[in-house]
């Protein structure tokens, strides 16, 4: 009954290590897809304004 009884805590432990580590870790994988998700936008609006400058400087030398 020794073991049990020393094993127990350290699984509750574990498990508690576990879960914050899960929890973190899907905190990180949010923020990782919302920082994509904004990176693809400022992709997308830096090629706008790239096709824009394009389209409407009908040979106007802009730097």
């Amino acid at each position: 009954m020794l073991p049990s009884r020393t094993a127990r805590p350290l699984l509750s432990r574990l498990h508690r290590v576990k879960r914050s580590l899960v929890k973190s870790f899907r905190k990180l994988r949010a923020s990782a897809a919302l920082l994509s998700i904004n990176l693809q936008a400022i992709e997308k609006m830096a090629l706008f304004k790239w096709v824009k400058s394009v389209l409407f400087s009908n040979g106007k030398s802009k730097d």
